[in-house]
């Protein structure tokens, strides 16, 4: 019945990337957009790109209809849930009913830098207050004159005087109309019974983002909480995102096979991982290679990060990541300034607040530090280093999140031998075969 109301018929069903592409005409909010070069933002012109991103239906359907009250996403590294955040973000500073601002708040300083960048290139009716924790933590300490003294222990000391002014009602609640928490699986439960308590009752507004396999500041599987205990009141509406979009189907099944295998077979049947669905492009396969020594392995990465800039890629978009910053400043720094690879190396705190995401330079950083971030080509250096020969659950946590930071290149390189560098091989092997 519906069909002969429609006054013309056409010869050709509409294509599934007809229908995106009609989409990405039709709603520019749930486009995925590169990033631009600074020196580009001038003489930017929009165009329809030959391969366009945009929002699956099951984002713009999260992200349009997500009302008051709190909410919940346990979404796979590369699903959109930042993405998702963003779109939230933009839609309450403009719309909510409430005169306080936004707070958008992570763990990780470069993630918040990132998310900064990305929200300020809009105009928004409320201000958004876009930060890491720590820093949010001292911010609130100094405002209400309870920042504790410097120390070796001062972050702990911090953490503890923020629980206790709040308790004490020196810190007050409801300072938010909205309050929004990306990778939320960093952060302690004390830590989130403060900030579900940060924002106004009027409009009860929370976004809480997390996932578990990238947990990599915890010692214990995150989440080993209920959501309901640190004041998180999302029954019924939590929402599971299980497909990977950033990466190459390629780089997914690798960086999945040497982190769930060895996962999966070291933690409880009840608590084991769900692997990410791919709905990412095809690809080639990641590189692991092996090295006698750390000169040659340098060597490698940098003839590999100068051949991906020759094949058009901007530096901004490459990025080298090393398990800590022992491979980096002292080894690493010398010999990219000798290439004449411009550069950013982001190791210290200072480093990751002055970092920006559109300069055009490779960006060098430890492994946590690139949580949330993306990359077209990343190198993956020294692999293999290990804090635990016994254990290796959290080496390979903060590897598959540098894994899952290449969207279309991944090379990882090693030198020496040990139980880490076996599995790698191992599994690399098992899957390439």
């Amino acid at each position: 019945r519906l069909a002969l109301l429609a006054k013309y018929n056409f010869a050709h069903q509409t294509t599934p990337q007809q229908l995106d592409r009609i989409r990405w005409h039709l709603y520019p909010d749930i486009r995925i957009h590169k990033p631009i070069k600074q020196a580009d933002v001038k003489n930017f012109t929009l165009h329809t790109p030959s391969i366009i991103s945009i929002m699956d239906r099951q984002q713009e359907q999260l992200a349009r209809s997500m009302g008051s009250g709190h909410r919940v996403i346990h979404g796979v590294a590369g699903s959109g849930k930042t993405l998702i955040l963003l779109h939230r973000c933009l839609e309450l500073a403009n719309n909510i009913e409430n005169e306080k601002p936004v707070l958008v708040i992570c763990y990780n300083i470069t993630l918040a830098r990132k998310l900064k960048a990305l929200i300020e290139k809009h105009t928004l009716r409320l201000p958004v207050e876009v930060t890491h924790f720590h820093l949010w933590c001292h911010q609130q300490l100094q405002s209400y004159g309870r920042l504790p003294p410097k120390s070796k222990n001062f972050v702990e000391l911090m953490e503890n005087a923020l629980s206790i002014a709040f308790e004490d009602g020196i810190i007050q609640p409801e300072q938010y109309s909205a309050v929004l928490i990306d990778e939320g699986h960093d952060f302690n439960p004390e830590w989130l019974r403060i900030l579900t308590r940060m924002a106004d009752t009027k409009n009860n507004t929370l976004l809480f983002l997390y996932d578990d396999a990238q947990s990599i500041y915890q010692k214990k599987k995150a989440l080993d909480f209920t959501l309901s205990s640190v004041g998180i009141k999302a029954q019924g509406r939590t929402t599971i995102l299980n497909i990977n979009y950033r990466n190459t189907q390629q780089i997914l099944h690798f960086a999945s096979s040497i982190a769930f295998n060895y996962l999966n077979n070291h933690i409880e049947d009840a608590l084991k991982y769900q692997q990410p669905d791919s709905g990412g492009i095809a690809g080639s396969y990641p590189e692991l290679t092996c090295f006698d020594n750390q000169d040659e392995e340098i060597t490698h990465i940098l003839n590999w990060v100068i051949e991906q800039h020759q094949r058009g890629i901007p530096w901004f978009d490459i990025a080298i990541l090393c398990p800590s910053t022992y491979s980096i400043k002292d080894v690493l720094g010398p010999q990219l300034t000798a290439r004449n690879i411009p550069y950013q190396m982001i190791i210290t705190s200072a480093d990751k607040k002055n970092w920006s995401p559109q300069q055009e330079r490779l960006c060098v950083m430890p492994l946590p530090s690139s949580k949330g971030l993306e990359f077209q080509s990343v190198a993956v250096m020294d692999a293999a280093r290990s804090k635990n020969e016994e254990d290796l659950s959290n080496d390979i946590k903060r590897l598959y999140v540098g894994f899952t930071r290449a969207r279309y290149n991944l090379l990882i390189t090693m030198n020496g031998e040990n139980a880490l560098s076996e599995h790698l091989l191992t599994t690399y092997k098992q899957i390439t075969r």
